[in-house]
């Protein structure tokens, strides 16, 4: 799922644009849920019903309690192809 420097295309973008707006729109969403989450926890993003692992476990180590630099590292990281492919099977269920 991780590749760097990319963004969203095809069906996962248009799905993005659709119910955000926009990616800005979803990073923005999404960052603040994921921030916004009590304690620890998800953040998921999904077709039907419904991410991010919040937990300490996943960042304290590397980010302490600075959870918004965790969740825009997590952004850098994503491979959109992957996303997309696995949006478009999703969508086809």
């Amino acid at each position: 799922m991780l590749k760097k420097g990319t963004k969203p295309d095809g069906a996962f973008a248009e799905s993005v644009q659709k119910s955000f707006g926009g990616f800005d729109a979803f990073k923005d969403q999404f960052t603040s849920a994921a921030t916004l989450l009590f304690g620890s926890g998800w953040t998921w993003v999904v077709v039907h019903n419904g991410g991010l692992d919040v937990w300490e476990h996943a960042y304290y180590l590397k980010y302490q309690n600075r959870r918004p630099e965790y969740i825009a590292a997590f952004f850098e990281v994503i491979n959109w192809e992957t996303v997309n492919h696995n949006h478009e099977i999703a969508l086809s269920a």
